[in-house]
């Protein structure tokens, strides 16, 4: 087993999130992700079994996020969000 690296893995998901966002998900390729990186198919897949993983990997990492600056926000006192809020 190979052991994968977590800044290889952050380029495969920012290339990723990139073409999904240019050219959606039916149209993106990994071959696409791959080349857009330097890395040959058979190495993306040894990162992600197929895109639909990959796909999912990166809408559960936006969901998470989502969720926590939801928390971020309900946890700031309201008075400082009326002080932010433009005049």
């Amino acid at each position: 087993m190979q052991i994968q690296k977590p800044e290889i893995r952050e380029k495969i998901l920012a290339r990723s999130m990139s073409l999904f966002y240019m050219h959606g998900f039916e149209k993106t390729t990994m071959r696409q992700i791959g080349s857009g990186i330097g890395m040959s198919v058979s190495n993306l897949y040894k990162y992600f079994r197929n895109k639909e993983v990959l796909f999912d990997e990166l809408v559960s990492t936006f969901i998470l996020v989502t969720l926590q600056v939801t928390r971020l926000f309900w946890h700031i006192p309201k008075t400082m969000l009326l002080m932010a809020m433009p005049r």
